[in-house]
C-alpha cells in the first residue's frame, strides 16, 4: 500500500531513456517478468505438504463458494445458511483463513495457531463481506446479487458485522500469537473495520 505498481516504478525508471508508447509497453512487460518471478517462488513454498494441503482446500472452497453465489443469484429467496456459506468460503476461506493458514504453514506453525487462524480468519471474514456488502446494497439489489442486505436481513447483518470485528479481536487477544505480532493483526482488524469503501 502507498507505493507504486511494479509497472508505474519501471515506468518512472525508463522516463527520458525511451519515448512514452515504448517506456510504456517496457514497463508492462517488466510488471509481467516480475509476476512470472514471483510466481515460480511461490511454486517453491507450495512443495511444502502443509502449504499445499491449504492450497488445495482454499482453491477447493472458492469454486464452490462460487458456484454456490451463481446458483443463488437465480433465486427470489435465498435462506441465511445460504448466504453464509457463500460468505464462509468465497470470502472468509479465500481470502482470510486460507492466506493465514499459508503463511503460517511456511513459518512452520503449531496446530495451535492453525486453529487459531481459522476462527480468527471466519470471523473476520465474515464481517469484511457483510460490511463490504452494504457498502454494496444499493449496486447489488440493481444486479439481483444475493446478500444479507438484498435478501431482507439488513438489520441483522449490521448486527453481526460489530459482532464478527469483536470477536475477531478476542480470537486475537487470547491467541498463541507473539505480542508483536498481535498488535499487527490488531492494527488490520481496526484498518477493516473503520474502512468506508
Amino acid at each position: 500500500r502507498g507505493r507504486p505498481t511494479v509497472h508505474a516504478y519501471a515506468a518512472e525508471i525508463l522516463r527520458g531513456r525511451a519515448e512514452e508508447s515504448l517506456r510504456k509497453r517496457t514497463a508492462e512487460s517488466l510488471a509481467m517478468l516480475a509476476g512470472d518471478l514471483l510466481l515460480l517462488w511461490s511454486r517453491e513454498l507450495l512443495s511444502d505438504q502443509r502449504v499445499q494441503k491449504f492450497f488445495r482446500r482454499m482453491a477447493d472452497e472458492v469454486i464452490i463458494g462460487e458456484g454456490l453465489d451463481v446458483a443463488l443469484a437465480g433465486k427470489r429467496i435465498a435462506s441465511r445458511e445460504e448466504l453464509d456459506r457463500v460468505i464462509a468460503l468465497k470470502t472468509a476461506s479465500y481470502s482470510f483463513i486460507r492466506p493465514l493458514q499459508i503463511g503460517g504453514a511456511c513459518a512452520r506453525m503449531e496446530k495451535a495457531l492453525e486453529n487459531s487462524f481459522a476462527r480468527f480468519g471466519a470471523c473476520l471474514g465474515t464481517a469484511f463481506q457483510l460490511q463490504d456488502d452494504s457498502f454494496d446494497a444499493e449496486r447489488d439489489r440493481e444486479k439481483g446479487i444475493p446478500t444479507y442486505f438484498t435478501r431482507g436481513y439488513e438489520s441483522e447483518a449490521r448486527e453481526r458485522i460489530g459482532e464478527k470485528f469483536d470477536e475477531a479481536e478476542r480470537i486475537l487477544a487470547e491467541g498463541p500469537l507473539s505480542p508483536e505480532s498481535k498488535v499487527s493483526f490488531a492494527e488490520l482488524v481496526k484498518f477493516i473495520r473503520h474502512r468506508t469503501h
